[in-house]
């Protein structure tokens, strides 16, 4: 028993005293597509583009993505295009050796997104002709409900968890959530339409918010950091009305609305870019 109380005694001093195996940083990046019928196939190959090739590549060894469509089908049918968790990978061998192991990691990163990459195109792609049935309407409030509820939460690591860790070598893993909207943003639904020519009326976008929020659909985001590429319309007064809705929306639902735009392809690398040298 003296032995038990010493040895434990040492791992307490040694987890106090910073002894510890570090975080690991997760990055659950969450990409809604619009597959509404009135998308043209330029845009579609952007959008798919930005995903398989400009965001898997800038991925980590922990990172997460997952590709959900928006069309009428997303609030009666839940579907996960694409579900990817690159943790459940393995980049790193011991074999691989201290001197080497970033330079091996960054390599079969590299590897595993060019293959991966193509496969997930051509499923994306696919998925435009698979469901067809469902491209009358684009509900972005259910797809974005959808989002919220794959959300990542971190929740304060107990001292066993810590004692765990300490003992297994396992890193703390850090979750952080992005949702990338490839949409042109103009909701439509049975509910709720921004297609007129005025997009959201006046006087619309209290009443919608306050539907929403009565009937509690405006999912909790606070954390998430939300990029929208893709926005457009019949006019520039169409465009800056559904605009105005989409900024308090995500301000309601607690969310960083980092990029709103036609085309924020550069702003997403440029974050997920900064995202993976910050924590090298």
């Amino acid at each position: 028993m003296k032995r038990i109380g010493l040895c434990l005694a040492i791992l307490v001093a040694s987890l106090q005293s910073g002894c510890d195996t570090g975080t690991q940083q997760r990055l659950n990046c969450i990409c809604l597509i619009d597959y509404s019928g009135s998308l043209s196939e330029q845009t579609l190959h952007r959008y798919v583009d930005i995903i398989s090739s400009d965001v898997l590549h800038h991925l980590g060894e922990k990172d997460r993505l997952v590709v959900l469509p928006i069309d009428e089908g997303a609030k009666t049918i839940a579907v996960r295009l694409v579900d990817d968790d690159l943790a459940n990978l393995t980049f790193l061998y011991h074999t691989d050796g201290y001197a080497h192991a970033k330079d091996s990691l960054m390599m079969r990163l590299r590897r595993y997104a060019d293959h991966a990459g193509s496969e997930i195109a051509a499923q994306l792609l696919r998925e435009k002709t698979l469901r067809q049935k469902y491209t009358y309407f684009s509900d972005i409030f259910a797809a974005v409900e959808q989002a919220a509820g794959l959300l990542e939460r971190n929740t304060p690591e107990t001292f066993w968890d810590g004692v765990h860790r300490f003992v297994t070598g396992k890193k703390r893993v850090q979750s952080a959530n992005v949702i990338l909207i490839f949409s042109d943003m103009i909701q439509e639904s049975s509910e709720t339409s921004f297609a007129s020519p005025e997009g959201c009326r006046p006087g619309q976008e209290q009443a919608v918010l306050d539907n929403l929020r009565a009937w509690h659909r405006i999912p909790d985001l606070h954390g998430c950091t939300v990029f929208v590429n893709g926005r457009t319309g019949l006019n520039n007064a169409q465009v800056e009305s559904i605009r105005n809705f989409w900024v308090e929306y995500f301000k309601e639902a607690g969310a960083g609305l980092a990029a709103y735009d036609y085309d924020t392809g550069s702003q997403i690398t440029a974050y997920l870019s900064q995202r993976a040298l910050a924590y090298k």
